[in-house]
C-alpha cells in the first residue's frame, strides 16, 4: 500500500512541486493551502507524512499538529515543519505539539528538505 503524504503549504507552487516531486516516488499525496482545508483533508485523508507550513493564511499550523496526535488514527503520522517562522517560541510550539522535525524554509534548500522527507519516510 502506498504512502500517503498530505502537503499544507501555503505556497502553491513549493506545494506542488513537493507533490510532483513524491507522486513520482510513487507516493500518493494531497495538497492543501489553508488552515481549513488542512485539517478537514488530516481526518479523511489520514497520512503517514504530513508536511506543513504553520504560518497558513487562516489558522495556526500547531493546531493542526496537535490535531494530528491527538486523534487516534493519525497521531502515528510524522510531522515536518517547513516555515519561514524563525522564533525559537513558534518552534518551542512546534515540539510540544510533537512535530517530528523543524526546519527553517529559507536556510534549507529544496533538495535538502526532500532528502530529510524521504529519510523519515523510511523509518514509516
Amino acid at each position: 500500500m502506498k504512502k500517503k503524504i498530505l502537503i499544507i503549504i501555503p505556497e502553491r507552487l513549493l506545494a506542488q512541486a513537493f507533490s510532483d516531486h513524491f507522486i513520482d516516488k510513487g507516493f500518493e499525496t494531497k495538497v492543501c493551502n489553508t488552515f481549513t482545508e488542512g485539517m478537514q483533508k488530516v481526518k479523511e485523508f489520514k497520512p503517514d507524512l504530513v508536511l506543513l507550513d504553520i504560518a497558513l493564511p487562516d489558522g495556526d499550523g500547531i493546531s493542526i499538529i496537535r490535531e494530528i496526535k491527538q486523534n487516534p488514527e493519525s497521531r502515528g503520522a510524522a510531522v515536518i515543519v517547513i516555515t519561514n517562522e524563525m522564533s525559537p517560541e513558534r518552534k518551542l510550539d512546534a515540539v510540544k505539539a510533537r512535530a517530528t522535525i523543524f526546519m527553517v524554509q529559507s536556510k534549507h534548500s529544496y533538495n535538502h528538505v526532500i532528502n530529510k522527507i524521504e529519510e523519515i519516510l523510511k523509518l514509516l
